[in-house]
């Protein structure tokens, strides 16, 4: 992966021809980044689109570009998967670099420059594999006019064949006598004839577990982060943010750092003060003497049970707006056999990426540079150009890898501190958030509550739904275009499109804000939603005294893909088996993002409310699985993240601050206290689903629904540990 490659510059026909004539270290199929990859999307000729992802080196480098992040989640294999498959490259000779920030690589199914929402697979899937076959189709068509033979010709490993008279050249020989000629290079432009993608029965690479492109970086440590970038005269700058929500700087002694040794700047960036100087430990140094005073915000009085209260509070009023009406809910829930109704609520909670927030700018006149780890490339690049009053193509983004997002690197709180405190000095920083800053600053996952009400006929058969939600907007803060008619399509995301067929439906939104910065985080509001949803479709069963796996299947049955997963679940579990005392098994469903997952948990309850959670089945169908091994590592890591906010996730609030600070009072589970997980993919011929969000939703309700089947307690608040559960 490149992390510090500007966007190149255009390149000419003639000065292509010339280049390659002049034995060019890589050749191009095409070049045509910035203008004139957004000219190829608007109507320009078919070659300058597909040749802004595809570049063949002389010595037989196949190079990918990919315009989503690689956070872990392995992007940056499974999207060159998508490509060269169709292309026929010889997957050793393929390398990833970043795309440019430019319109034209925005996701095809979310419209931005972004990686978010379980996007970036099922965005490029389709489009990828299309710009892979008439790459080939291309490279098929220059071999046999040079050949002189029909177009007989197939791609694999890295070269064309004729297979009827023997014949075979690479791709870099083809690419270099195509645009070794004005009539080659004209020749190579012009639309592919046969560009097809192939059928999944003749993939050969795609759904195969190739090794991780950048496991071999990361493992020996040459992974380049932002904290590992260094440039020359680079500075580096330790910062302190307000500690309370909504502080202010009132006061710090400049005087102080400016008198230690190696310290340039002393000065107040957007959200608090940093020290710049010649290393980061003489900046963290200097930031201590510096005694800065803060203004209290106006969130002094927030801590966890204010935090219900208040939620409660807006519950009962009539505030709000409607997110659907299907139906009659009301005459429905008034005329039903019988009502189960419950209270779900879920904390704050911060995103704890493994890679504390950090970032490396660099202001001049002439324009700005950006090397950082984001999932968001327009976004901070639009902020950063607003922060410095610079053209916005006068900004550079240069993505480096994450340790670790959720969402929280779609933010640009660190990249604008480090371009103030490179604004200062006239020189590169590298800002550098310490665990402490990091925890205490987190743009956090909104608190919220749901009220759900159901109602059920004589045959147990559900008639009427009511889901009323409360809690902070993420749109409202963060993309006010999308706040429409004061409903949060976040908040509300999970129980407006509940899998359940139900005839009768109310989903409603009432906004309460705590003052408290909140954004996206893996799963979002579905969290929330499924929490409250398959918990109560679980009391619902018991209410019934039916079997809540069997109920859900009944519910379900016309939906045979996710009666086909909930089956499977079940049946790896041994659903059917006895447990023993003091153990049990919780079952829950989540459709998302184009995916569909069942999750079956088993809990050991012991002696003074500890608990062990032993086992984790799940079923998942995503349509076609690209990489199994990755595919099985993304759905592992969200059960992880996902049982962890259950068990113990939690930001509280004393005096208008964050009380969590480090991994001590912020607990994630450890391998000790990691259950055993099994992951089993069906397969499908649905379209493709993304997998980064969907393992960490039905967690927090398999894991109630466990608890109650072993001891009877039903809890329905977040985290578990509120209520004396400790895991084992």
């Amino acid at each position: 992966m490149s992390g510090t490659a500007a966007t190149p510059s255009m390149l000419t026909r003639r000065g292509l021809i010339r280049t390659v004539a002049a034995s060019a270290t890589a050749l191009t199929l095409g070049f045509p980044f910035a203008q004139g990859g957004a000219a190829a999307e608007s109507g320009a000729s078919w070659a300058s689109a597909v040749n802004a992802w595809i570049a063949i080196g002389t010595d037989g480098t196949v190079t990918i570009r990919v315009a989503q992040s690689e956070m872990g989640q392995g992007v940056h294999t499974a999207l060159p998967m998508l490509i060269a498959e169709e292309l026929g490259a010889d997957w050793r000779s393929v390398r990833v670099e970043m795309a440019p920030v430019d319109d034209f690589y925005r996701n095809k199914l979310t419209g931005d420059y972004g990686t978010h929402s379980s996007s970036s697979l099922r965005g490029g899937f389709d489009y990828l594999r299309r710009v892979g076959a008439e790459a080939r189709a291309l490279l098929v068509e220059a071999a046999a006019a040079r050949w002189d033979v029909p177009e007989e010709c197939v791609a694999a490993n890295g070269a064309i064949l004729h297979r009827q008279s023997g014949r075979s050249q690479s791709f870099a020989t083809i690419a270099g006598q195509a645009l070794a000629s004005a009539a080659g290079v004209s020749a190579f432009r012009r639309p592919a004839a046969a560009a097809t993608p192939k059928p999944r029965s003749a993939w050969q690479l795609l759904g195969t577990s190739v090794p991780r492109i950048d496991g071999p970086a990361k493992a020996s440590g040459a992974a380049l982060f932002a904290a590992d970038l260094r440039l020359p005269g680079m500075m580096f700058a330790a910062v302190a943010n307000a500690p309370a929500i909504g502080g202010r700087v009132r006061a710090f002694d400049q005087a102080a750092s400016l008198a230690m040794p190696g310290v340039a700047a002393a000065i107040e960036v957007p959200g608090g003060v940093a020290a710049v100087a010649s290393s980061w430990w003489q900046a963290n140094a200097a930031l201590e003497r510096m005694q800065v005073r803060f203004e209290s915000g106006s969130t002094g009085a927030l801590d966890g049970p204010a935090i219900v209260r208040a939620l409660q509070a807006t519950a009962e009023t009539e505030s709000g707006a409607s997110a659907l009406r299907r139906g009659d809910a009301k005459r429905s829930l008034d005329g039903a056999a019988r009502i189960v109704s419950g209270e779900y609520s879920v904390p704050f909670l911060a995103h704890a990426t493994m890679e504390p927030m950090s970032c490396v700018a660099s202001v001049t006149p002439e324009g700005c540079d950006l090397w950082i780890g984001t999932q968001g490339q327009i976004n901070l690049r639009d902020a950063a150009a607003a922060f410095t009053g610079l053209p916005r193509e006068k900004v550079r983004v240069h993505t480096l890898y994450l340790g670790g997002g959720f969402g929280r690197r779609y933010q640009v709180d660190v990249a604008l501190q480090a371009l103030a405190a490179s604004r200062a000095v006239g020189r590169p920083v590298l800002v550098l958030w310490s665990r402490e800053a990091d925890m205490a600053r987190d743009i956090y996952r909104p608190a919220a509550l749901a009220r759900v009400r159901a109602g059920l006929d004589a045959a147990g058969k559900i008639v009427a739904w009511r889901h009323r939600v409360v809690g902070p907007s993420i749109n409202a803060a963060e993309s006010p275009a999308t706040w429409q008619n004061g409903v949060d399509s976040f908040a509300v995301e999970g129980a407006t499109d509940l899998p359940y067929p139900i005839d009768h439906v109310r989903v409603d939104y009432a906004q309460h804000e705590f003052g408290v910065p909140v954004g996206v985080m893996r799963g979002v509001g579905y969290v929330m939603n499924v929490f409250a949803a398959e918990s109560l479709i679980d009391e619902m069963a018991l209410d019934a005294r039916t079997d809540p796996y069997r109920f859900r299947r009944a519910l379900l049955a016309p939906h045979l893909r996710l009666v086909r997963v909930l089956d499977e679940a079940a049946r790896m579990s041994g659903w059917d088996t006895p447990v023993g005392p003091g153990r049990g098994r919780g079952i829950a469903l989540a459709e998302c993002y184009g995916a569909v997952m069942a999750v079956v948990i088993e809990v050991t309850m012991q002696p003074r409310g500890r608990m062990s959670v032993d086992r984790v089945m799940a079923a998942v169908d995503c349509g076609p699985v690209v990489n199994p091994a990755i595919a099985e590592g993304q759905v592992e890591g969200a059960i992880v993240f996902g049982l962890s906010g259950a068990l113990m996730g939690e930001v509280g609030f004393k005096d208008g601050a964050a009380t969590v600070s480090n991994w001590d009072d912020y607990r994630v589970l450890r391998l000790g206290t990691t259950p055993r997980i099994e992951t089993r993919f069906l397969s499908s011929d649905a379209p493709i689903g993304g997998l980064g969000e969907i393992g960490v939703i039905p967690m927090a309700p398999a894991l109630a629904n466990a608890i109650a089947a072993a001891s009877g307690r039903r809890l329905r608040s977040l985290p578990l540990s509120r209520h004396g559960i400790e895991v084992a």
